[in-house]
């Protein structure tokens, strides 16, 4: 597996948990990430979690690889005598020249897998998908919208498959009381929880303008912000003026079951997005939550049964909802109950991992054919 990811976020994480439970299904799962400053945090953290990583000049985080990175990519691939390559982007690309690549390396069969649903920029990048479709075996996407978004490019159904992605399950979470010891929070507060890498794309500025925006005479709101990246110290500095105290940011956090555990409510503010792991994590610790409907949040939330919707950008939309869950604890209760029996019975780590096996294999068994 490769994966064109500059940081740890969602992309990486559910790729880890393949790494980890593939090879119980038989497949020897090998996991190269780019070999660039960005992403140097990457390999220690998947080692951590037991998946055989490396980083390689061979890949790159770029839409566009140079000559001697492809030429990288295909000794690579070779060398490895890989059966199946499965590639891993951040967007909706599908890393054309790396699939050219993988091909010279004498794979014959590769799977592309984007992680978000991006809007095509221009007829010639439609084309491009198009073309490069034609050297992959499978893609495989995790939300019905990026489906449908390849479709309307022009890429065959038959080579689309939709394996929505999976959370684990919860082992001995900490209590509420526990997790808001461990992270320095009243028991009285009301936490609106978020974990997002700290990028532009995620919204955080949206967030934070939205809860400076919600009246709390008290001051018992209390915003617990959990990732690292290129804007934090712009993000530190708008919410300590915007928000005075009632917020927190942890940083990178290894575990985030004490950020879900102490929340009341959970909120991404994300202007692009492709089926956020994030949200279904949240549902496993009931956890209503306000989402923007931005790529496959849909897939997550319910809107008025398991959480809301509201359009990206607008924070005054994103207070109002926090506001409506805020101070109505029924309702609250109610959205948390639906979205938990909706984790137990469809965001099950399981079924991912059965359906990418089901498609490895495919495409292996398709390669031992054409040798």
């Amino acid at each position: 597996m490769l994966i064109k990811a500059s940081g740890i976020g969602g992309t990486v994480k559910l790729v880890a948990r393949l790494a980890c439970q593939l090879p119980a299904c038989g497949f020897d799962v090998r996991l190269v990430v780019p070999d660039a400053l960005e992403s140097q945090e990457i390999v220690p953290w998947l080692q951590r979690q037991g998946v055989k990583a490396e980083a390689s000049s061979a890949v790159t985080s770029a839409p566009v690889p140079s000559l001697r990175t492809m030429i990288r990519l295909a000794r690579l691939v070779r060398l490895s005598e890989a059966k199946v390559v499965n590639i891993h982007t951040e967007g909706s690309s599908f890393a054309p020249l790396e699939l050219l690549a993988v091909r010279a390396g004498g794979c014959k069969r590769c799977i592309v897998s984007p992680h978000k649903a991006y809007r095509a920029r221009n007829f010639g990048y439609e084309l491009g998908k198009r073309v490069a479709s034609r050297f992959c075996g499978a893609i495989i996407v995790g939300n019905r919208v990026l489906r449908d978004l390849l479709i309307g490019a022009g890429i065959p159904e038959r080579k689309i498959h939709l394996i929505p992605g999976g959370v684990q399950a919860l082992i001995r979470p900490p209590s509420r009381a526990q997790a808001r010891e461990h992270l320095g929070i009243a028991l009285d507060a009301f936490v609106i929880g978020c974990l997002a890498r700290l990028h532009k794309d995620k919204g955080i500025d949206v967030l934070i303008d939205a809860v400076a925006r919600i009246p709390d005479p008290r001051r018992a709101i209390c915003l617990v912000i959990a990732g690292d990246g290129a804007e934090r110290a712009a993000l530190e500095a708008a919410g300590n003026e915007l928000l005075s105290g009632r917020v927190r940011f942890l940083g990178f956090v290894e575990d985030p079951a004490a950020v879900y555990a102490a929340a009341d409510m959970f909120a991404l503010a994300s202007r692009r997005e492709g089926t956020p792991l994030v949200l279904k994590e949240a549902a496993r610790f009931a956890l209503p939550c306000v989402a923007t409907d931005v790529g496959g949040t849909r897939d997550a939330i319910t809107d008025g049964e398991t959480g809301f919707l509201v359009p990206p950008d607008n924070p005054a939309a994103l207070a109002a909802s926090i506001l409506r869950l805020m101070n109505d604890e029924p309702l609250r209760l109610r959205l948390g109950n639906n979205v938990r029996l909706r984790a137990d019975a469809e965001f099950g780590e399981g079924p991912m991992i059965r359906a990418y096996a089901d498609v490895l294999d495919s495409q292996g068994r398709k390669a031992a054919r054409s040798c």
